[in-house]
Formats: structure tokens, sequence, C-alpha cells
């Protein structure tokens, strides 16, 4: 992951789906279609990847697959499991994002955005005045 997508991660409740990484669940599509499988990978993007999955289409037709990625536009609901603490799973996956160390973009800065370019700036503009200039050429 970036930083960015750390950062992303960090404010919406998308760390709480990162939680569920190999955990089962389900998720239901706005299509009225759902998957039942282990969650690989969430993304930043809230992109899913599941393994050992099941679609089950609106009908009731059942399709299994491998790996199975679902773009995160497409989820309506993702389910829960009973026996997680949905509070502390936040917590944990947050203090995970922050323990993997911070990177200039995670604190707020690009690179190669610093202080060097305006010091160089500053360093080129003469230090006489406007007025000076004027009577030095007459």
């Amino acid at each position: 992951e970036t930083g960015e997508e750390k950062q992303q991660s960090r404010r919406t409740l998308v760390c709480l789906l990162q939680a569920l990484e190999g955990r089962d669940t389900t998720i239901e599509l706005r299509n009225e279609s759902s998957f039942q499988g282990r969650v690989a990978h969430v993304d930043a993007m809230m992109n899913v990847t599941l393994s050992t999955a099941a679609f089950y289409k609106a009908d009731g037709t059942r399709l299994d697959l491998e790996d199975v990625f679902i773009q995160g536009r497409q989820i309506r609901y993702v389910h829960i499991p009973e026996d997680i603490d949905i509070m502390k799973a936040i917590r944990t996956r947050i203090n995970e994002l922050n323990s993997t160390g911070r990177s200039i973009v995670a604190m707020g800065r690009t690179p190669g955005r610093g202080r060097g370019r305006a010091v160089r700036r500053r360093q080129q503009i003469p230090t006489e005045s406007p007025d000076s200039i004027k009577t030095s050429k007459n």
C-alpha cells in the first residue's frame, strides 16, 4: 500500500473490511447477486479479492470460483461475522497502519515540495533595493 492508500484507510471504514482479511464472509452486490468466500485482500478503494468463493446469482444459481476480484463500487453490503468485535477490529487495523512507518505523504507533505526551492529563489533575488538600482544606472 502507498502512503496515500494507508491515509485513506485510516479515515474511512475500509479499515474494518481490511480487518476481515483471512475470514469468511458474504458480500452482496448492487445487482442482487452475492459472493461467499474468504477475504484475501481489501484495498483503500474497497476493492475486495476473495479466494475459494461461491457466486450466487439473483435467481439462486451457484457458481464456484477459486479467486475473484470485486470492485468496491459494486458492493452493497458486507456481512461482518458475529464473533468480530467491530471497534477492536478497527483499532487494531489502524494501529497496524500506523506502525508500518510514516511516509512523507502520510505526514501531509508530498515528495519534492520542501523548503529548498523557495530558499534558492530568495538567494537569486538581488539584495539591492529598486531605488538603489535606478540611481546606480544613472
